[in-house]
């Protein structure tokens, strides 16, 4: 084999070992459709059935919602074993201060269960849905 196309082989592996690399992290992370109800909450909003569906891209979009309307959207950005959780906009989206929450988190792919750990998290309503009970499949 000539030098050049060795060369070119050699490349052609090197990207396509980077590009597997990039889809392989990509699909590390929980996503789609998880589900939470919270009981005996104060304040009562809280109670009731919590659906968060996550995007498979990271940074990727992010929806909380509640009784089928979407009250919270925002950024998940997924990196080792925490997510940076930002809202961006919705009627019970976190704001100011408490607009970013980090959460480290645990998934079983064979039971679905995403469990979420605050970090650091400022925004306690946001803080009890994803952490209240383990989030399972929606």
């Amino acid at each position: 084999m000539n030098r050049r196309r060795l060369i070119s082989l050699c490349l052609g592996l090197g990207a396509l070992v980077a590009v597997a690399s990039a889809l392989g992290a990509a699909a590390l992370h929980p996503s789609g459709k998880f589900q939470t109800v919270l009981k005996g909450k104060k304040p009562s909003l809280l109670n009731g059935k919590w659906i968060i569906n996550f995007s498979s891209k990271s940074p990727g979009s992010f929806t909380t919602s509640k009784g089928g309307k979407v009250v919270a959207r925002g950024i998940a950005l997924w990196t080792g074993s925490k997510v940076t959780i930002t809202d961006v906009s919705g009627s019970l989206a976190c704001t100011g201060a408490e607009r970013i929450g980090l959460y480290s988190y645990s998934f079983s792919g064979q039971e679905g269960l995403l469990r979420l750990k605050p970090v650091a998290e400022r925004c306690a309503g946001r803080k009890a849905v994803f952490t209240t009970h383990p989030l399972g499949p929606a």
